[in-house]
C-alpha cells in the first residue's frame, strides 16, 4: 500500500489535487467518473471529439442505466443551447484526440459552475506537467497513466484526480464499489516513469515540433498538419495562454490519399512502428479511422476535406 499512496501523492502534485483514486486502465478510470457522477434521469454533455471509447463502451452503459448523452463541438465555446435541467456533467478532452482542437476550459468552468454542472477534463495529453484543468477550474482530472506517465509501454493504468471532497467522496465510494485496483507492480512502473516525466515530455515535444514544422513543408503531399504549437495552428493561442509545452503527437492529413494509401505510407516507414497506444519510447504511426474524424464536428465546420474521406488523416507518436 505505501507504494499505491506514493503514487497517488505524485500524481496529486503534478494535477494539484487533494484525492487520486487510481484505476486498471484509462477506461476504467473515465467510467468511474460517469458512474459516480450520474444516476438514472441525468444528462451529460461530452465533447465530441474525446477519446473514442467513451463513444464506443460507456455511452451505451450510461443508455441502458437511464443516463442521457449528447455531444458538442470543442471549437463552439459553452455549449449552451444543449444544456437542459437534467445536466449534471460536461465531460472534455483538451487537446482533443486527433485534431488536437484545444477548449477553453477557464470560459467553459465559469459557464458550468453558474449552472451548477460539474466538470471533468480528460488531461493524458498534458500528463500533469504541461496543463493542469484543476487550477483552471475542471473539478476532475483524469489521466491515462499508461501512456505518459508510464513511458515505457508496459503498463496499463488510469487516475482520477480531484479536490473538492464532496466529488471525492463519491468517487470513492464508486471507486470502492467497482472493486478497482491496481498491482503495487503496476504502482511503481508508474512511479518509474514519474521520475523522467520532464526530461522525457521536453524531448517528445522538441521531436514533435521539428516534425510537424518539417511537414508542413511538404505542400505536395500533406494538406494540413496539426499541432497545437504551430502558431498557424486554431488551438495556438489557447495552448499558448493554457499550456507549459506540447507533446510527442502530431496529426497530418495526406493529400487526396485513400484510405489503402495511407496505411501503405504508414506501413513503409522505417523509423516509426504501427501502433496506438503514445507515450512511451518508441515512434508509432498509425491511421485515423476516418468515422472518428467525421466525429469533430469543428473540424467539419473549419476545412471541407476535414470531415470527409478525401484525404487520409494518420497519426504521428
Amino acid at each position: 500500500m505505501a507504494t499505491h499512496r506514493a503514487l497517488e501523492a505524485a500524481i496529486a502534485a503534478l494535477e494539484g489535487a487533494n484525492t487520486v483514486l487510481l484505476a486498471p486502465s484509462s477506461l476504467s478510470a473515465v467510467s468511474l467518473v460517469f458512474i459516480a457522477l450520474l444516476s438514472p434521469g441525468d444528462h451529460v454533455l461530452v465533447q465530441d471529439s474525446v477519446y473514442g471509447p467513451v463513444r464506443e463502451r460507456v455511452e451505451p452503459l450510461l443508455t441502458r442505466l437511464g443516463v442521457s448523452v449528447d455531444y458538442f463541438s470543442a471549437g463552439g465555446g459553452p455549449p449552451t443551447a444543449s444544456v437542459t435541467p437534467q445536466t449534471r456533467l460536461i465531460y472534455v478532452e483538451s487537446p482533443s484526440s486527433f485534431l488536437y482542437e484545444v477548449i477553453d476550459l477557464p470560459a467553459l468552468s465559469a459557464f458550468a459552475r453558474e449552472r451548477r454542472i460539474l466538470l471533468a477534463a480528460d488531461n493524458t495529453w498534458g500528463a500533469g506537467l504541461l496543463y493542469r484543468p484543476l487550477a483552471l477550474g475542471a473539478d476532475i482530472s483524469v489521466q491515462a497513466v499508461t501512456k505518459y506517465l508510464g513511458g515505457h509501454s508496459d503498463l496499463l493504468q488510469g487516475a482520477v484526480s480531484a479536490s473538492d471532497p464532496a466529488i471525492a467522496s463519491r468517487l470513492r465510494d464508486a471507486h470502492e464499489a467497482l472493486g478497482l485496483s491496481v498491482s503495487a507492480d503496476d504502482a511503481y512502473l508508474a512511479l518509474r516513469g514519474i521520475r523522467t516525466l520532464a526530461v522525457r515530455l521536453a524531448q517528445h515535444g522538441r521531436n514533435a515540433l521539428e516534425v510537424a514544422r518539417y511537414l508542413q513543408t511538404e505542400r505536395n503531399a500533406v494538406a494540413r498538419v496539426f499541432h497545437p504549437a504551430l502558431p498557424d495552428d486554431p488551438a495556438y493561442p489557447l495552448w499558448q495562454r493554457d499550456f507549459t509545452g506540447a507533446n510527442g503527437l502530431v496529426s497530418i492529413a495526406l493529400r487526396h490519399a485513400e484510405q489503402a494509401s495511407a496505411h501503405a505510407f504508414v506501413d513503409a516507414l522505417r523509423l516509426f512502428g504501427n501502433g496506438a497506444s503514445w507515450g512511451g519510447y518508441e515512434s508509432l504511426a498509425m491511421v485515423a479511422p476516418p468515422s472518428r474524424i467525421r466525429e469533430h464536428s469543428y473540424c467539419a465546420g473549419m476545412s471541407p476535406w476535414c470531415g470527409s474521406t478525401s484525404a487520409s488523416k494518420i497519426l504521428l507518436i
